[in-house]
């Protein structure tokens, strides 16, 4: 696989949806011409193994596009979900929206370790 750089930048967030569909086209395109790659004629040859030596680090550049892609959609989400939130705490007082916010907190701490182990899954 090729040297890769981590590159920041800002774009607006009316230009958000069309990067990632952006770099999900891209993904996919590779991804797609990656799956038209014939069988090497010769499977126990050197030609063989530099073949899946190109289509590997092809799907390996493929995964580090799809969890660039699931880190973007993640920033989002929490960028979404911040700007949400009230500026000043409300008071839950009433048992049963207590029990319902606790188990929603829950839910959302869940989900988020779950997106993160993958994301590291991904890395790996």
């Amino acid at each position: 696989m090729t040297q890769r750089i981590n590159l920041q930048y800002s774009i607006s967030l009316d230009e958000l949806p069309g990067e990632v569909t952006r770099l999900l086209q891209t993904a996919f395109n590779r991804l797609q011409a990656a799956g038209t790659q014939d069988i090497p004629p010769k499977p126990l040859s050197l030609e063989a193994i530099e073949h899946l030596e190109e289509v590997r680090a092809t799907l390996a550049t493929i995964d580090q596009t799809l969890a660039d892609v699931s880190a973007i959609i993640n920033g989002y989400l929490d960028y979404q979900i911040r700007s949400r939130q009230p500026e000043e705490p409300v008071a839950v007082t009433d048992p049963q929206s207590l029990s319902q916010l606790d188990a929603l907190t829950r839910k959302l701490e869940q989900f988020r370790e779950e997106n993160e182990n993958s994301s590291q899954g991904s890395n790996s």
